[in-house]
Order: C-alpha cells, then sequence, then structure tokens
C-alpha cells in the first residue's frame, strides 16, 4: 500500500480552504416567513455548501434558514419604494464583514464588540434577484416602470407619465382636477345668473357672458381610460 506524505503546500491548502469555508459573502436566498410590521425575515439560503466528509468524498449540505433578516427596500432622503414581500419571494443575501447587532439596535457609529466576520447571522436581504428561467416579463430599455410585472404599471418617460397601461390604445390624457372643478362652477354660476326670455319675445345677449373654456388635461399624465 502507498502513502502519500503531507506537505506543506496540503497543510496551507487546508488551511487556506478551512477559512474560506466560514466567510461568506452573498447567495440567492428565499424568504420562508416575513414580518411587515419590521421588515424582517426568515430567509433560506438557495446554494447548499459543500465539503469534503471522513472518507474524503465531497458533499453538499443546506446551510439553515437565517432567522430576523433585515429586507432592504430602497430610499434616501426620507424617500422610499416598498413593496410587499411574501414568502417565497427570492433575492440576495448579503453577508456583512463585521457583526451587525449592535448596529441594528441603535443605528449610528458603534464598535460592534464582537471579531466575527462575514457570519451567516450577519445578512441583509435585498429582494427581487432572479434566475434566468424567471425574467422579469419586460424590461424597458427608454423608461422607468413601477407596479406588478404582469399588472397595472406606471412607466414614466422624460416628458410624460403613464398610469395604469403603456398601451397607447388604453390611455387618456388626465383630467387636471382643480381646473375642471374651477370652471364646473363657473358654469353653474353662468346657469343660474342665465335669463331666459319670456314665450313670444325675441331673446337677448345673456347677462352673463360663458366662462372661457380653460386647459382641463394634464400635457404630461396619461391614464388607462
Amino acid at each position: 500500500m502507498t502513502t502519500r506524505n503531507t506537505t506543506l503546500q496540503d497543510l496551507l491548502t487546508r488551511f487556506r480552504e478551512s477559512l474560506l469555508a466560514d466567510l461568506h459573502t452573498s447567495l440567492p436566498g428565499k424568504v420562508v416567513k416575513y414580518d411587515a410590521a419590521t421588515q424582517k425575515a426568515d430567509v433560506q439560503p438557495l446554494i447548499k455548501e459543500r465539503y469534503t466528509d471522513e472518507s474524503g468524498a465531497a458533499q453538499a449540505r443546506e446551510l439553515p434558514v437565517i432567522p430576523a433578516v433585515p429586507v432592504q427596500f430602497p430610499g434616501a432622503s426620507g424617500y422610499r419604494i416598498t413593496f410587499p414581500v411574501v414568502a417565497g419571494d427570492v433575492g440576495l443575501i448579503v453577508f456583512s464583514e463585521a457583526s451587525l447587532d449592535k448596529w441594528l439596535v441603535s443605528g449610528g457609529t458603534v464598535d460592534p464588540a464582537d471579531d466575527r466576520r462575514h457570519d451567516l447571522t450577519d445578512a441583509v436581504f435585498l429582494p427581487g434577484l432572479r434566475d434566468f428561467g424567471h425574467a422579469l416579463a419586460s424590461a424597458p430599455t427608454d423608461r422607468a416602470t413601477f407596479g406588478k410585472d404582469d399588472g397595472l404599471q406606471i412607466h414614466i418617460t422624460p416628458s410624460l407619465v403613464n398610469v395604469g397601461s403603456n398601451n397607447p390604445a388604453e390611455l387618456e390624457f388626465a383630467a387636471l382636477g382643480d381646473a375642471l372643478q374651477t370652471w364646473c362652477g363657473q358654469i353653474y354660476t353662468w346657469l343660474a345668473a342665465l335669463e331666459l326670455p319670456v314665450a313670444g319675445a325675441v331673446a337677448g345677449p345673456p347677462a352673463v357672458p360663458p366662462p372661457t373654456v380653460p386647459t382641463l388635461k394634464s400635457a404630461s399624465v396619461k391614464v388607462k381610460k
């Protein structure tokens, strides 16, 4: 039986692999449970961990569900974009290089008081990562879109906002609410002041001139009919 001596190179390789096995950067993950009040999710990593067993054979095992992961919605300066998050939603899990525990409690600049690095427990979940088999139905390159992939959407171009649809046949310009209300009030006042001629008499000019029709439609917003 031939035996193989362990070299320094072998030891260094095993040491490097051992270090990398506990260093996590990012992985796709799936929401198992979501708390909308706190925006925390329990997330299941979707790529298994490979390891070598005692016999030297390569194996793969699921990583554990990571509890209470903060879900990151886009936002800045008090503005934000939110959307429903439900069990089964997929996204990207990002692992912090330092412990998040103290920062998540108080924010600001903190001493983590823990030396762990890239740990599974220091995860942040970014919803929306998709595999190629579940690509978006459409991702226009000439406008921003917001809404449900297969439902109502808002499309914003450099000069127009389309609400409810992006099919020109389904759109009409939105009415300007304040202008329409003001004009309707003027019409009511004009009709109330209008003096109708007595039967048999020749009609004269109206006592009050009719109001001028204002611009009642938006120049930049279209809505679904």
